[in-house]
């Protein structure tokens, strides 16, 4: 196989992948949709169709991966023993709950977009 056809079987590939992952869908033919298969149904979606979900996809990746990070900077300041006096049960609570809402807000506003 010529390196060109390989490149032009790896970009569809790739843009398969994150739809693989999301779904658990296996994608078994490209050029000029997409098709994937799960368990006997199969389904064909249009090439900018998949990029739109691997966009949000890679969004939601991205502010996951803020919030976690978010979350184990908060876990490591309480659990930090020179902080132990500095926060109270009520403040870390209070903290959390910001959080909580915070989440909350970010995925309404991503299933918002969504619709």
């Amino acid at each position: 196989m010529s390196r060109l056809s390989e490149k032009y079987i790896k970009e569809w590939r790739d843009l398969a992948a994150p739809i693989e992952k999301l779904t658990g869908a296996k994608h078994y033919a490209f050029d000029p949709d997409l098709a994937f298969a799960f368990g006997p149904r199969t389904i064909s979606i249009d090439r900018w169709f998949a990029e739109l979900i691997n966009t949000g996809v890679g969004k939601l990746e991205s502010d996951l991966a803020v919030l976690r990070k978010a979350i184990g900077d908060i876990a490591e300041m309480c659990e930090n023993p020179k902080n132990r006096g500095a926060m109270t049960q009520r403040q870390q609570a209070a903290l959390l709950d910001q959080m909580h809402g915070d989440l909350r807000g970010l995925l309404k506003e991503e299933t918002d977009e969504a619709l």
